[in-house]
């Protein structure tokens, strides 16, 4: 729970120097969350909102990277964040 707690935070701050630490997160894999018991697009999702809230280009370029993901259940994440992109 404390991760989630952590991106909340990143989300809620929306500073864009934290997009290259919430890359190299999301390129590390989940495994360091399996303590979470949450599932890989539940964990996909507290990026995803941290990401969308930032909103720069490069936040946008890590959704638009990871929306065609290898693990379906984070491509799919991804993928619907994008869509809510205006």
């Amino acid at each position: 729970r404390g991760h989630q707690e952590l991106v909340m935070v990143i989300q809620k701050l929306a500073d864009p120097s934290s997009v290259p630490y919430l890359r190299q997160a999301l390129e590390n894999g989940f495994e360091i969350y399996q303590y979470t018991c949450s599932d890989d697009d539940t964990i996909a999702k507290w990026f995803s909102h941290a990401l969308f809230s930032i909103g720069t280009a490069e936040a946008i370029q890590v959704i638009k990277d990871f929306a065609v993901s290898e693990n379906e259940l984070i491509a799919k994440e991804m993928q619907y964040r994008l869509s809510k992109i205006k």
